[in-house]
């Protein structure tokens, strides 16, 4: 019997596995579970779901199949980090803002700063993440990837990634707003100041000159 054979027989069994279920699936939900499938040659098999995969293999030869598997968690999991860590930074910039004191500039110059560099640090960890895709090489394992990426939602949590990225660029580009804001501010506030002292200076002068 050749793996398709055996999985057709035994699906409902098989789904069972998959999922870890103690109770019986019907026929939808096996085939649902069993969906995800790949073959390199009628002796071999690879089903992938979200809550595991099962593997027939010629020979034992499965370890490139579980290397791809490991490489979509690792991504999976890399996506979800860099999703928790923008969180935290938006929240951080959040909280900045709203307990900014009287001195706006210097303040604003670190919280910038410290924006922009964790940008950049996320931006180079995202682009190493999407990167592991140039290390699928051959049709079947490239096949055996879009099986995992789709399982995995990657394609999905590359999305979420990606917007929270650009809300964090958004912020950095208000907050550049308000810096220069600021400094323009200031420097009006300097400029009206100096004429002030200069406009004091050219009456003390006069009422000194008139005897006063």
């Amino acid at each position: 019997t050749n793996p398709s054979e055996f999985v057709k027989d035994k699906k409902y069994l098989l789904a069972r596995l998959m999922r870890n279920l103690d109770n019986k699936v019907d026929a939808s939900e096996a085939e649902d579970i069993l969906y995800s499938k790949v073959s390199y040659t009628k002796g071999d098999l690879t089903i992938v779901d979200w809550e595991g995969a099962i593997i027939f293999a010629n020979d034992g030869d499965f370890e490139s199949d579980i290397e791809l598997l490991k490489v979509g968690n690792y991504q999976l999991l890399r996506y979800r980090m860099l999703d928790s860590e923008i969180e935290d930074n938006l929240i951080l910039l959040r909280n900045k803002l709203e307990n900014k004191k009287k001195s706006i500039i210097p303040r604003g110059n670190a919280i910038l700063r410290q924006t922009v560099d964790t940008q950049l640090s996320l931006l180079l960890d995202f682009d190493k993440v999407d990167q592991s895709l140039l290390l699928v090489g051959d049709w079947y394992s490239s096949k055996l990837y879009k099986l995992i990426v789709s399982e995995f939602y990657l394609n999905d949590w590359k999305t979420i990634v990606k917007d929270r990225l650009e809300s964090l660029s958004s912020i950095d580009e208000t907050m550049r707003g308000n810096l220069t804001f600021s400094w323009e501010r200031f420097l009006d506030i300097v400029s009206i100041v100096g004429w002030a002292v200069l406009l004091v200076g050219y009456f003390w002068l006069y009422f000194k000159d008139a005897g006063f």
